[in-house]
């Protein structure tokens, strides 16, 4: 696809509540029927230095058809720069799905916050 895409990072932490939420809509310059915006948001605890749990909600948004919603849930572990979220999406449905991830937190120094501040992350082709 030849186009643009411009996107919205969004992190929020309040003592052990934390919000994120990632967006980003993507445009082709030859086919518009190629164009589709994403988002992706997690509402959670940590009541553990090394653990948080919460919910997440994934939207995808293809051009000219119905957004489709996938509500799921959330169980992560962080030890020192690296964190494992687990999530289940659309949990009671029969079309439920498990993602795995591994972040890795990438400075020249270590953060006591794992979690980077707001952003505005804008890309081109």
């Amino acid at each position: 696809m030849n186009g643009y895409s411009i996107g919205l990072n969004t992190d929020l932490e309040y003592k052990k509540l934390f919000f994120s939420s990632q967006s980003q809509y993507s445009a082709s310059v030859n086919d518009r029927y190629q164009n589709f915006f994403f988002a992706w948001s997690e509402l959670g605890y940590k009541p553990l230095k090394w653990f948080y749990a919460g919910v997440a909600l994934q939207n995808t948004h293809m051009h000219k058809s119905n957004a489709k919603w996938e509500p799921g849930l959330l169980v992560g572990l962080e030890f020192d720069r690296l964190s494992i979220p687990m999530y289940a999406l659309s949990p009671a449905s029969e079309s439920r799905y498990f993602i795995i991830g591994i972040n890795f937190i990438w400075s020249g120094r270590k953060k006591t916050n794992s979690r980077p501040g707001p952003t505005l992350h804008i890309e081109t082709p």
